[in-house]
């Protein structure tokens, strides 16, 4: 039996199974990848469900065609959600640079043994921005992918090559199925103030070493935390 695919237009060469060294005869609808008569008779895809090859392209075309429908490949459904991200991330980044000043020129005005307690709240700011900035990256880099694969989807859907839709069959649904997951909400946890009240001190200006070295422990603690919720 030949290996083409034929269309309206012309016969795509499909390829041989690269275990059997068989032409690709038909295509596993549980694998969702091409199969030669050995893989289903004999190898790995023994059992499974198959279909045809035209019948593959059908269901590629099919599924492409409904993830149109319901507006699946349109760019604006993930740009939507990544203007969402990147303005939270935004905000988390600017409350960042807005409590670091703050810390910074509240230091400035205290005697020099200050300085080690300053380097170790900037250091608790930065590490608490950095977690949340994490986050949010993870899930913009997750939308951005998403985003791609819609794009790709579109060139799928707008192609007549039948026999690519058939080779790449697996990765369509699955791109499918991915940007088709359910939305979910994440809460960024955005550090709003920094405790730098020194009324403590002042009201005891007679300190030994030993208090003001306890003051100093508990100085700069974390004030209010805005929870902000974001798609993604």
């Amino acid at each position: 039996m030949s290996n083409s695919f034929h269309t309206n237009e012309e016969a795509f060469d499909l390829g041989d199974c690269p275990v059997h060294n068989r032409p690709f005869e038909c295509f596993s609808l549980d694998s969702l990848k091409l199969i030669c008569p050995s893989c289903l008779m004999f190898g790995p895809h023994k059992g499974e469900n198959v279909c045809t090859i035209e019948e593959a392209g059908k269901i590629a075309r099919e599924r492409l065609n409904e993830a149109a429908r319901q507006g699946l490949l349109k760019v604006d459904k993930t740009e939507s959600v990544l203007l969402d991200i990147r303005q939270t991330k935004l905000t988390c980044e600017e409350s960042k640079v807005r409590v670091m000043r703050e810390v910074e020129e509240t230091f400035t005005k205290l005697i020099k043994k200050l300085k080690e307690r300053k380097n170790v709240i900037l250091k608790q700011v930065e590490d608490h921005f950095n977690e949340q900035l994490d986050e949010i990256q993870t899930q913009e880099q997750r939308w951005i992918e998403k985003q791609e694969l819609s794009v790709e989807l579109l060139k799928f859907a707008k192609s007549n090559n039948e026999a690519n839709l058939v080779k790449n069959g697996r990765h369509i649904i699955q791109a499918i199925e991915c940007i088709n997951e359910p939305l979910n909400f994440h809460v960024a946890k955005i550090l709003n103030t920094v405790d730098l009240n020194l009324k403590t001190i002042e009201k005891k200006k007679d300190l030994n070493p030993d208090e003001f070295n306890r003051i100093l422990e508990t100085y700069g603690q974390k004030g209010d935390i805005v929870n902000v919720n974001y798609r993604c």
